[in-house]
């Protein structure tokens, strides 16, 4: 018990630290400028193995991270020497926003996790990794870059039908309001999603309250405080438009952080005459009626195979004397040599 407390003890401590530190230029850790690892593959950010100590327990990349905006990003962490610790991981985005992205607990040898990140902005961004450790150890970092938001869970031959798409930072209770011109009698699909992940030493549930209003001035209520999925899986629905011309839309979050990344996207998919079931994109034909008769495809169309009921009776009872009567002989013929016995 006294061990549980201690950690999260350490942890309160350094999300304290984290929160007293900005402008990032002020930190007063050092700054891992020189220990970045090069590499030719401009996907990889950070790849190297750095030494977490008892006297430096942290690593620190200080405002010399460049990510591009509306990108995933996969910060890569995996013990490499025999021990284990507790890792806590924050960033700080261009405006200097802080994001406690992880809080990971008994981490050992050979065990890799993986925390995503959707940018909302492009600049130099900064991480902090800070161990709670009982020895010496090493620690191998990577930052990954990974496809758009969003684009590795639209298809491939759906990504042209995109016509809106955000990732935009939300402060808890702040909006997002646009416009957008739509058709008459289209189907429209919204995508919604939360891109940047929350420590569990936090509360990550984000709720959204989302309306539009069609070119009549008619409102739809769509969200009043709906729980946005994230950062794996996202949020979806369908719209169909009665009427072409300007749509307002307006997206509110709350959220029990100081800062949250949101995916937002709009795909223009189908009229409406050529889709019966959204969810469906292969519809069913028309059900068959009781009275058509459905025709084997090993026979002859047309063709109908009828036997008269003299015909029945007949085989029936020549199948039974055919078979009867060879019965009867044997069981006679038992019968006579069992007498005899």
């Amino acid at each position: 018990m006294d061990i549980r407390k201690g950690k999260f003890q350490v942890l309160l401590i350094v999300i304290l630290l984290g929160s007293i530190i900005t402008p990032i230029s002020s930190i007063g850790f050092d700054s891992e400028i020189d220990g970045l690892q090069i590499s030719s593959n401009e996907s990889i950010i950070i790849d190297k193995v750095y030494n977490f100590t008892l006297d430096k327990p942290y690593q620190f990349f200080n405002n010399n991270l460049y990510l591009d905006e509306y990108y995933n990003y996969y910060i890569s962490v995996c013990v490499v020497t025999p021990h284990s610790c507790d890792l806590n991981i924050s960033l700080w985005d261009p405006e200097g926003d802080q994001y406690e992205l992880s809080y990971i607990t008994n981490m050992i040898q050979d065990d890799p996790r993986e925390i995503p990140y959707g940018t909302a902005l492009a600049g130099n961004y900064s991480m902090l990794f800070t161990a709670l450790l009982s020895t010496n150890l090493n620690i191998h970092v990577t930052v990954e870059k990974g496809e758009k938001c969003l684009y590795d869970k639209v298809p491939y031959f759906d990504q042209d039908e995109i016509i809106y798409y955000n990732v935009t930072k939300f402060y808890n209770g702040s909006s997002l309001k646009h416009n957008l011109t739509l058709k008459s009698d289209w189907y429209y699909q919204f995508y919604f999603g939360r891109v940047s992940a929350i420590s569990i030493t936090l509360n990550n549930t984000v709720h959204a309250k989302h309306y539009i209003i069609d070119s009549q001035g008619i409102p739809f209520i769509i969200y009043t405080n709906r729980s946005i999925a994230g950062p794996h899986d996202v949020t979806s629905y369908w719209f169909g438009t009665a009427v072409s011309g300007q749509y307002n839309v307006s997206l509110t979050i709350h959220c029990n952080v100081s800062v949250v990344n949101i995916m937002y996207a709009i795909l223009e998919k189908e009229k409406l005459s050529d889709r019966i079931n959204p969810n469906d994109p292969e519809p069913l034909p028309d059900p068959i009626p009781d009275n058509t008769t459905i025709p084997d495809n090993n026979t002859t169309a047309g063709v109908e195979t009828f036997i008269p009921e003299e015909w029945t009776i007949g085989i029936i009872i020549f199948t039974g004397i055919f078979v009867g009567v060879p019965i009867i002989l044997v069981v006679i013929r038992k019968k006579k040599n069992a007498t005899g016995i």
